[in-house]
């Protein structure tokens, strides 16, 4: 018998093409595309995000025909894009 933990997620790398939607920080609609870098069974990473976003805010995410919406728990650091 094991101890009755369940095992920590496993993140699978990706680079897929994403869309985005929902209210930004001002309330204005979006519908953008993002980068998928990377998820597990208890969430996702997303890169390339050009949408001003808070902790808390609910988006959508769609790849094909799967959607679901999510809450945006942690926001990294803005990058400008250039290496070094």
């Amino acid at each position: 018998m094991g101890s009755g933990r369940l095992p920590k997620p496993v993140a699978t790398l990706a680079d897929i093409h994403v869309r985005l939607y929902g209210l930004d920080t001002r309330g204005k609609a979006f519908h953008v595309r993002a980068h998928l870098l990377s998820a597990s069974g208890s969430g996702a990473v997303l890169g390339n995000v050009a949408v001003a976003l808070s902790v808390g805010d609910v988006i959508g995410v769609q790849s094909g025909a799967s959607k679901g919406k999510f809450r945006v728990q942690w926001i990294g650091a803005k990058t400008d894009g250039t290496a070094g």
